[in-house]
């Protein structure tokens, strides 16, 4: 297998694995926002949530994502 293929696999594993360990509200925004492309209003609108709490978790997702991949691709 090559190495690159390889390596993205594993890459998108880690990542995989840290939404999956994101606490479950996180995680629904987080879907909805990047893999389902909602708006942060949409999310707001469908989960009965302030626009606000919705930039504050997925600030926080991004930053639990952003660690371990930056630990990844710098080791």
């Amino acid at each position: 297998m090559d190495i690159t293929i390889c390596w993205q696999k594993s890459f998108l594993l880690i990542v995989e694995k840290r939404i999956n360990s994101l606490p479950p509200k996180c995680k629904q925004i987080f879907i909805m926002k990047f893999q389902k492309e909602f708006s942060n209003p949409e999310i707001s609108r469908n989960l009965g949530l302030s626009l606000r709490t919705i930039e504050n978790q997925l600030y926080i997702a991004r930053g639990v994502l952003r660690k371990q991949t930056d630990r990844y691709l710098c080791s």
